[in-house]
């Protein structure tokens, strides 16, 4: 069994993008010598306020306006001095560059057809893209027929651990692979009342939230998805969300992957634990970007994307040293989106990827459902 390809930067694991450095032309580095590129963020809640928004500054983009969902929404709106725009129509004659979608997943179809309308070239939609793989083919299909693109928000595939993994694998320092395991668990004992806590039909729970990124994650490292079995319960209150997830992916590489995502699971456990014919390597800890902009560390701020007190990967087997985690760059997706706008690269995440992750996360609930393996399409 061959190791699966990954795809891999050259010096990823010596050599990083420093997050402080200007947008260019080319992958983001050297002065900035385009005028600023127009963005309208919808909705103005945690995700738009606290990631969206620095991050699109960060990379270089200016947000002309903000479509406020709630009269909370609009205070915030005003407190941060951005433009107000009671709605969409309200845009004066230019369109935007970019328009940005974060709002719950149930508005994102019809926030697409109203973003469309503006006439971007691309529209970021957050994750997951939709609540159903059929719905993010209908929105795929619709920003292709107003000459525009989706694109999917997966910003975890520039986490630090995320990226010292891949280059782990991509250099062979594991050998052949055997089994990845990825794990985002903690000890939540309340439910909460944000809408990713609601029970609705269809995907919901961690396994709707979670479950996109961290099988996102899997595909990228170790390429399409065979067949699952998957394990997905409502620990905390009966017929509520699914709060405790496993997932057992067969990749076409012939790699098997595991996925957790899980509120009740007080023990600590690795982020990544990934084991290869010549050893293993393990990494713990989060990621702590979304910490940082929580607190209202921006971008480019020393220290950005790393914790001092993390521990380096650990790598165990023929031969045993440890790896430091490489600094986590969310800006990065906004960066290589500005390089699809000018230069006509490809986007930093495909509708198309979006909805094959739907499509394994479907074929998982409907194994929890049947109990039984579950061949993906």
């Amino acid at each position: 069994m061959g190791r699966p390809r990954v795809a891999r930067r050259a010096g990823l694991r010596r050599r990083h993008h420093d997050p402080r450095a200007p947008v260019s032309r080319r992958a983001g580095r050297g002065p900035v010598t385009e005028p600023p590129l127009h963005a309208v963020l919808i909705g103005f809640g945690n995700a738009g306020r606290m990631m969206h928004l620095p991050l699109l500054v960060a990379a270089g983009f200016e947000v002309s306006g903000v479509v406020a969902t709630s009269a909370a929404a609009e205070a915030r709106v005003r407190e941060a001095g951005l433009p107000l725009m009671e709605s969409l129509e309200t845009v004066d004659g230019s369109s935007p560059d970019i328009v940005v979608v974060a709002v719950p997943d149930e508005a994102h179809e019809d926030m697409l057809h109203s973003a469309l309308a503006l006439k971007p070239r691309a529209v970021v939609v957050d994750k997951p893209v939709a609540t159903s793989s059929a719905a993010a083919v209908r929105m795929t299909e619709a920003a292709r027929s107003a000459g525009s693109v989706l694109v999917p928000f997966q910003n975890r595939r520039w986490d630090g651990d995320f990226l010292t993994m891949k280059g782990l694998i991509g250099d062979g320092s594991l050998g052949d692979l055997i089994r990845v395991t990825s794990c985002i668990a903690r000890w939540t004992a309340a439910v909460g009342n944000s809408w990713r806590e609601r029970s609705r039909p269809g995907l919901d729970g961690r396994l709707a939230d979670l479950g996109s990124h961290l099988v996102d994650q899997l595909v990228n490292l170790l390429g399409p998805v065979d067949s699952v079995y998957a394990e997905v319960r409502a620990a905390r209150v009966a017929r509520g969300p699914n709060d405790d997830c496993f997932l057992a992916l067969r990749h076409r590489s012939g790699v098997t992957s595991h996925a957790h995502m899980s509120a009740v699971q007080s023990a600590p456990v690795p982020r990544f634990l990934a084991q290869g014919r010549l050893g293993s390597c393990q990494v713990d800890g989060m990621d702590p970007q979304q910490e940082q902009l929580v607190a209202g560390i921006r971008p480019g701020s020393i220290g950005w994307g790393t914790d001092p007190s993390r521990p380096a990967a650990a790598l165990t087997g023929t031969r045993t040293r440890s790896e430091p985690i490489v600094p986590g760059d969310w800006v990065e997706f906004y960066r290589l989106l500005r390089q699809h706008i000018q230069c006509a690269e490809p986007p930093p995440v495909l509708a198309e990827d979006a909805i094959q992750i739907l499509r394994i996360l479907e074929a998982s609930q409907q194994s929890a459902d049947e109990r039984s393996i579950v061949h993906v399409d």
